[in-house]
């Protein structure tokens, strides 16, 4: 029971952090890896 409620805090955390970095950072991130997947054969 604790390990999954532990799981949701560390990634709200890591949101958390993203959202003060800045979503842009994020979207550049998810697009270079659809970008990767994308060319990768």
């Amino acid at each position: 029971m604790l390990l999954p409620s532990l799981a949701l805090i560390v990634k709200r955390l890591r949101d958390m952090k993203a959202l003060q970095l800045g979503t842009l950072n994020e979207r550049q991130v998810k697009f270079l890896r659809a970008l990767a997947k994308y060319k990768a054969p």
